[in-house]
């Protein structure tokens, strides 16, 4: 199974962010995140034994955090082989960050530069359509940690939550 830990959003928040993906939404230019989906990734874990999904639900209801705020500020772009990935930028958050740490350290791993983001859409074969964002001053209240499995059905991906943490 795919697991990583996530944001999620309220309803309201996911409508505005599609809002903006659907002003480009063209399935030739590149896969779109669908609103049911938006999210904001913390750490991305990939494929596990199911036999091990208990002790990373361990690992989120150790996180250690009080309500906090998160910042979008504009579009961006990030290089990979099958096209580019297009996200909302998340302004640098101490407290993201610092949940970020925690969950690295609790699997033992390596912590590499984190950058927060939303992912809008993936194998952009352009970016010709750069946007200004009504989005870039758009705060963001977090009162929850969850872990999610990824997984197909009916031929699209979605997201399934496992566990949160408040």
């Amino acid at each position: 199974m795919r697991i990583f830990y996530a944001v999620n959003f309220k309803e309201e928040i996911k409508e505005l962010i599609y809002q903006e993906i659907l002003k480009v939404n063209d399935n030739n230019l590149a896969s779109f995140t669908r609103k049911e989906n938006i999210h904001l990734t913390i750490y991305f874990a990939g494929e596990i034994d199911k036999m091990k999904l208990d002790y990373y639900i361990e690992v989120l209801s150790n996180i250690k955090f009080n309500k906090f705020e998160i910042e979008v500020e504009g579009f961006d772009f990030f290089e990979k082989k099958d096209g580019k990935i297009w996200f909302l930028k998340v302004k640098e958050n101490l407290i993201l960050g610092d949940i970020y740490k925690q969950i690295t350290k609790k699997l033992s791993l390596s912590q590499t530069n984190y950058i927060p983001h939303i992912t809008l859409a993936r194998r952009l074969k352009n970016n010709q359509f750069i946007l200004k964002s009504n989005l870039s001053s758009l705060k963001i209240e977090v009162d929850s940690i969850s872990l999610m499995e990824s997984r197909f059905v009916n031929n699209k991906i979605a997201y399934i939550e496992i566990a949160s943490k408040h």
